[in-house]
């Protein structure tokens, strides 16, 4: 029977680029209200956890202990928020995924990292719009247009009430 480990190596390009993809959208997700709270920092270490069988493998030997040392404390600082975004960038390739399919598996990402505390606020649903708007050539593509549609919805009236939260967290927990 193949380990994680052992056929890692036959997929290492693509675990690379898609482990890069989500580093990226959860850092963005979970840092897109300028707060970052225990239950965020929770959800990092357990993204962490998943990819521990591959800490001493490169680029990860150097990726990995980037996120360790900004979570170690409980608090990510902007200054560490921007070191692992710039190693990401750095590592990161359109080698085996194009640029769409990149940002489609960060948009996942993202919307993991703003529910991973358990409650969407009304501010990160504007800085996830933001990072919509600024990424729209993902429009026409699932799930980008439903995202875009829903959070628009919910921010017309500029209130988040019960409803509208459990719709949220419905519709972005299934994804």
């Amino acid at each position: 029977m193949l380990t994680d480990v052992t056929y890692a190596k036959f997929a290492g390009r693509s675990r690379l680029d898609k482990c890069l993809n989500s580093l990226l959208g959860l850092i963005e997700g979970i840092s897109i209200d300028a707060l970052i709270n225990n239950a965020e920092i929770e959800f990092l270490a357990s993204w962490l956890q998943e990819h521990e069988e591959l800490k001493d493998c490169h680029p990860y030997n150097e990726l990995l202990p980037v996120v360790q040392k900004a979570i170690v404390d409980g608090i990510i600082t902007s200054e560490e928020r921007q070191d692992i975004l710039w190693l990401c960038e750095k590592l990161h390739s359109t080698d085996f995924y194009d640029g769409v399919t990149a940002d489609i598996q960060r948009l996942h990402a993202v919307l993991g990292g703003i529910v991973s505390d358990g409650e969407i606020t009304e501010t990160e649903l504007r800085g996830l719009s933001v990072w919509l708007q600024e990424h729209d050539h993902l429009a026409k593509r699932w799930p980008f247009e439903e995202v875009s549609s829903l959070v628009t919805s919910v921010l017309s009236d500029k209130k988040i009430d019960a409803g509208k939260q459990a719709a949220l967290d419905a519709f972005l927990v299934n994804l």
